[in-house]
């Protein structure tokens, strides 16, 4: 119901809507992440 509210633009948010936004990610991520940029030659 949310979905289809906000596609038919019953719900209009903006810039003063916005209160933040967190990333997380996990060790196991990271050291994919680290071994796919070595392999690729992309190591920082």
């Amino acid at each position: 119901m949310i979905r289809e509210a906000y596609s038919n633009q019953e719900y209009i948010l903006d810039a003063e809507n916005f209160t933040g936004v967190d990333f997380i990610t996990t060790k196991k991520e990271m050291e994919v992440r680290s071994r796919n940029q070595k392999h690729l030659g992309q190591e920082r």
